[in-house]
């Protein structure tokens, strides 16, 4: 082994990670380190190191340390590590920084530090996944030259409090029979109506504009919020008056409507591929296809990203599925082409002002080509452009089956 060195401090300019174009992004002691400038993410991931919850006496020992690692790395000519490789080293040298009740990490050379460091350990109760998270941190530290002794993985495990068992919740048949049928007629009933919904959309969307470029409120004496409120309500007035043949469909500003179609698509989505919610983000009509098996059978495929198992990096993998996921992207992509449009103007705007930088835009971009983005059309920026809260939507669409809410719960807790 090389010669021990110390994770130095740095000066608090040191930059960390740049933009595409090479401007700085983000400095050792922030925050957060946003490395998406060099970092390719699956759709609605984000290649962030977040710093935020580390406790402020072991904060910037713990950059100064990745940061030594991350330069090592880099020295090596090996690849950089991920935003989720470093995140996965932060947590492993928080809980080593807890129990030595330092950031001295070499001390634990010493053979009496290192019997009080294993105390620590045993009365901390970690389960063996945080014990593992300790052993990867051990060992990058010393690869990277930080620490001096090799630690033994069968003998810290043995501190461990056992494995998190988590109880696998199955959904009733019933239940699951229901859901999926509901949800099935949905995407029949509106699958022809799709484009029709989209105009609609669009319209609320002009109205919603109009009302807010004639208002001005710059005289009057009301707070911020009043004046919401008031643009709110001559919108709301407008919209009553639109006649449309939609049935069953609502009108409403916040997308609760858009909503619950969505969902049904998401539903269909999700029980006839077999991806993941993250997996589903990324699919489109245009993921979707058939494949000539033998000389008389197709089947029906969909493509997507996958970033399971590869340190958050995406790679496209393939699922084998059903027709009716064909008629549930359409629906889901088509139905909100008027707000996808709305949101590339957005977008397009900010990066001509300077507000967005290229990566930003580029992500904002491949987010927007998801079936799946978000309803909001009276946002004026989003961390990510497509729906990535899979309960909140499971948990809505259960409740307006009025399912009991001991039914909701167990629908949440299985991930569908």
């Amino acid at each position: 082994m090389s010669s021990l060195v110390r994770a130095k401090p740095y000066i608090n300019n040191t930059v960390v990670s740049r933009t595409s174009e090479g401007e700085t992004l983000s400095l050792i002691y922030d925050e957060s380190w946003d490395l998406s400038g060099s970092e390719a993410k699956a759709v609605g991931k984000n290649a962030v190191v977040s710093f935020s919850k580390v406790e402020k006496q072991y904060r910037r020992h713990i950059q100064d340390a990745l940061f030594s690692i991350y330069e090592f790395l880099r020295e090596q000519e090996s690849a950089p590590p991920t935003a989720s490789q470093l995140n996965a080293w932060r947590r492993g040298l928080e809980k080593i920084a807890q129990c030595l009740s330092g950031c001295n990490w070499n001390s634990l050379s010493d053979d009496v530090v290192y019997r009080m460091f294993k105390r620590k350990v045993s009365a901390s109760n970690f389960n063996d996944i945080s014990i593992r998270g300790m052993l990867t941190a051990f060992n990058i530290l010393y690869q990277a030259n930080l620490i001096g002794r090799r630690f033994s993985g069968d003998e810290l495990l043995a501190l461990s409090k056992g494995r998190i068992t988590k109880q696998s919740i199955a959904i009733p048949i019933d239940m699951y029979s229901a859901i999926i049928a509901d949800a099935i007629n949905v995407v029949e009933k509106y699958h022809v109506l799709r484009h029709g919904i989209s105009k609609l959309v669009s319209q609320v969307i002009q109205i919603s504009d109009d009302v807010k470029s004639q208002c001005d409120f710059s005289n009057n004496s009301l707070t911020k919020e009043q004046n919401d409120k008031a643009v709110d309500h001559q919108i709301r007035k407008r919209l009553k008056n639109i006649d449309h043949q939609i049935p069953d469909f609502n009108i409403t500003l916040n997308g609760s409507e858009l909503g619950k179609i969505q969902s049904a698509c998401l539903i269909v989505t999700l029980a006839f591929s077999g991806g993941r919610i993250g997996e589903v983000l990324s699919f489109n009509p245009s993921r979707y296809s058939t494949k000539q098996v033998g000389k008389h059978k197709l089947i029906s495929i969909v493509s997507g990203e996958t970033s399971k198992g590869e340190d958050g990096i995406p790679r496209t993998v393939t699922w084998q599925t059903h027709p009716i996921v064909k008629d549930a992207l359409e629906l889901a992509f088509d139905m909100t082409e008027s707000l996808r449009d709305h949101y590339k103007t957005l977008i397009d705007e900010k990066i001509n002002s300077g507000a967005y930088r290229e990566d930003e835009h580029a992500k904002a971009s491949k987010e927007l080509n998801s079936a799946f983005i978000i309803l909001r059309h009276n946002t004026t920026s989003a961390a990510s452009f497509v729906q990535a809260n899979s309960q909140r939507l499971l948990t809505q669409y259960a409740a307006s089956l009025k399912l009991t809410a001991h039914c909701v719960r167990i629908v949440v807790a299985s991930n569908f």
